[in-house]
Order: C-alpha cells, then sequence, then structure tokens
C-alpha cells in the first residue's frame, strides 16, 4: 500500500470475465480466460 498517497489509498477495478471450455479426453477445461475492463474507481496514481 502507498501510505502516502494523497488522492486514497484505493483503487477498484469494476468488470467481468469471459471463460472458453473445451472438452478433452481428461476431462473438461478452460482454455480461455480474459477480464474485461469497465470501470476504474479511485486513485488512479496507485502502483
Amino acid at each position: 500500500m502507498n501510505n502516502s498517497a494523497t488522492n486514497g489509498k484505493t483503487r477498484t477495478f469494476i468488470g467481468s470475465y469471459a471463460l472458453t471450455a473445451r472438452r478433452t479426453a481428461a476431462g473438461w477445461r478452460i482454455s480461455k480466460f480474459h477480464y474485461l475492463l469497465k470501470v476504474i474507481e479511485g486513485n488512479a496514481d496507485l502502483t
């Protein structure tokens, strides 16, 4: 955490996930896991 942050100490990411599953000989496996960012709230200067 950046304790010297002047515009707040948090940042929130709001979004959803797009998943793709494929059936293999061993069973179902996730073949794609993609985060779709919609909104960022809070202090954008945090790293």
